[in-house]
């Protein structure tokens, strides 16, 4: 299992961000350039499965060609014995799901619900006409930057 500490292909993993039953979600900074990403790891036991492995890459590989300002990039992807990583754009903000539970508790109005779905949507849509369906889409996968 990979922890706070570890080096993963070029990035030390600095934070953990969060986690499922899938993978871990890890802050993390390139040794070289010094740039701060989002790294998610498999889970070992997913990591040795090859089909799981398999569409782990595929889903990176197709998240890195997306160009949308809603849609987090992949930036690399780290395949290393015993290890399978996404490499993403590190995002400063929290989650829905956070907002949800504290300043914006509560019934929204309207406006308000649209100004924050309207981009994702968008995002949806976007990789829904490309094929892909987004399996996990829940408040703490919807980051917000402001």
């Amino acid at each position: 299992m990979a922890r706070v500490g570890d080096r993963i292909g070029n990035y030390e993993l600095r934070a953990i961000l969060g986690g499922g039953g899938f993978a871990d979600v890890f802050r993390a900074r390139h040794v070289t350039l010094e740039t701060e990403h989002a790294v998610k790891v498999l889970h070992p036991h997913h990591a040795r499965n090859e089909r799981i492995r398999a569409r782990f890459k595929r889903e990176a590989l197709l998240q890195s060609k997306h160009t949308h300002p809603h849609i987090v990039h992949v930036t690399d992807f780290v395949d290393e014995p015993g290890f399978a990583a996404s490499v993403m754009e590190f995002i400063e903000g929290h989650d829905l799901g956070e907002a949800i539970d504290g300043d914006w508790a509560g019934p929204w109005g309207v406006d308000d619900a649209l100004l924050v779905m309207r981009p994702v949507l968008e995002a949806v849509a976007l990789i829904h006409g490309q094929g892909v369906v987004h399996r996990d889409l829940k408040p703490e996968n919807i980051l917000l930057n402001q």
